[in-house]
């Protein structure tokens, strides 16, 4: 049944979106532009395309802070911000308790605060909101009590509800072991799919994640797969990328990760294999790591690398998107790192959408499930297991800095065609209007 709900949101063209009746859209989204964070990027490029195909798009969000937990500095004097992005595009900007992706209290911190701040602004500014007269109350999770805020909006705007899970939390839950500090696997699991029992419609971005829910109990005509996607914005504009000369010298072997340095990633298994190939010193090309990003794991990795006097593994704080083409300049191959685990089959990083965008060869570790079939069929890059940095270190000496320069191209190369064949934003977009039309039809 996922797969005939596909062919509807893809057999919906550009001309019949363009001569239906114009959607209102009320977007809940903890995240959101200009934060650096997948979830915020979706939220964007979405309401963006939405925008322009002219629909009117209402954005509910929190004020940008994340992943540092400071927001940014142009929002500081705010407590309450009303925004017009463009043309049909609003943002509304409401408090919450800013706290560091450092831990799950200081995430959990941060949802609640979401859900209590939207609920106490639903009541306060409901004739504001009633006035719109939205078609659709879209939720977006990510933060565990965001479906659970979009239920109560939609219960007071009397509209259709969508919600999407971007992320199946408790799943992850259960992969990350976090019944171990007392967080309950069951009530992580209630709190966060029970109001979607409710919902008109479920988005979710994987095909595992909809046979999840599925398997669950939710009904299949009501759940849809929309994957990311990727933009092309400002992926060719010239970077200058004067500052980063002479970090790595020529030769190299570069390989480079731009993400959350996240405890999902698993990224110290890529950390310990460089220095396994560094002591060796058995290789006529030095192969070095760039990790790029925030996190939870980010101390962790920090003292690794300190403690073992790792000189080839370097990290990158976190930079504004249309900073990023410069060191994706300097990869030979971009990694997309998951741990080794069954629960993770069915996740889907957002970068590597990014990555192919960028015509770049991908190396991917981690379990061999949707993220490596799809990266398979991009023609784009190498899987292997996140297990061992031992193995991962072989994989690299004895396979990886043996690929030429010119097979690294032509895979990139791939990798770009296939993603602006399928995956970029406005084509997304279009599915997922479809999706939303659909809700009023059938409703």
């Amino acid at each position: 049944m996922v797969a005939i709900n596909m062919e509807k949101c893809d057999s919906f063209s550009e001309a019949e979106a363009n001569s239906t009746k114009k959607l209102k859209i009320l977007y809940v989204t903890e995240f959101f532009y200009p934060e650096r964070v997948a979830g915020a990027y979706r939220a964007y490029y979405l309401s963006k395309e939405w925008a322009k195909m002219g629909h009117q798009v209402t954005v509910l969000t929190t004020f940008p802070n994340f992943p540092n937990g400071k927001r940014f500095e142009e929002y500081k004097k705010y407590f309450y911000k009303h925004e017009i992005l463009m043309p049909n595009l609003e943002v509304i900007r409401i408090p919450i308790i800013e706290r560091p992706n450092t831990s799950v209290l200081n995430r959990m911190t941060m949802y609640l605060s979401f859900f209590v701040s939207g609920f106490i602004f639903g009541l306060i500014r409901f004739n504001y909101l009633n006035k719109r007269k939205y078609d659709i109350v879209l939720g977006t999770s990510g933060p565990l009590f965001t479906p659970l805020l979009a239920l109560f909006l939609r219960s007071i705007l009397r509209s259709k509800l969508v919600i999407e899970y971007r992320d199946l939390g408790y799943i992850q839950a259960r992969a990350l072991e976090m019944s171990k500090i007392g967080l309950s696997y069951l009530l992580f699991k209630k709190i966060e799919i029970d109001p979607s029992r409710k919902a008109d419609s479920v988005v979710v971005l994987t095909e595992s994640f909809a046979k999840s829910l599925i398997n669950d109990k939710f009904p299949s005509e009501k759940v849809f797969v929309i994957t990311n996607g990727a933009s092309l914005e400002s992926n060719f504009v010239i970077a200058n990328s004067q500052l980063l000369e002479g970090i790595f010298p020529k030769p190299s072997f570069v390989i480079g990760y731009i993400g959350t340095l996240g405890l999902s990633q698993d990224l110290l298994n890529i950390v310990k294999s460089i220095k396994i190939i560094e002591e060796k010193g058995n290789i006529d090309i030095p192969v070095y790591l760039f990790l790029l990003g925030e996190g939870a794991g980010k101390s962790q990795i920090k003292e690794i690398v300190k403690e073992s006097n790792i000189k080839r593994v370097i990290l990158f704080d976190s930079v504004p998107k249309e900073e990023l083409n410069a060191y994706y300049e300097l990869c030979d191959i971009c990694l997309v790192s998951l741990k080794d685990e069954e629960n993770f089959e069915g996740t889907i990083p957002s970068k590597i959408f990014d990555i192919l965008a960028h015509k770049k060869p991908i190396l991917f570790l981690g379990p061999k499930g949707e993220a490596a079939t799809l990266i398979e069929k991009s023609g784009a890059g190498f899987y292997f297991n996140n297990k061992d940095p031992v193995s991962i270190a072989e994989f690299i000496e004895k396979k990886l800095i043996r690929v030429d320069k010119q097979t690294l191209s032509i895979m990139g190369n791939a990798g770009y065609e296939f993603v602006i064949n399928h995956f970029v934003w406005d084509k997304i977009a279009m599915r997922y209007i479809s999706v939303l039309y659909s809700v009023l039809w059938e409703g």
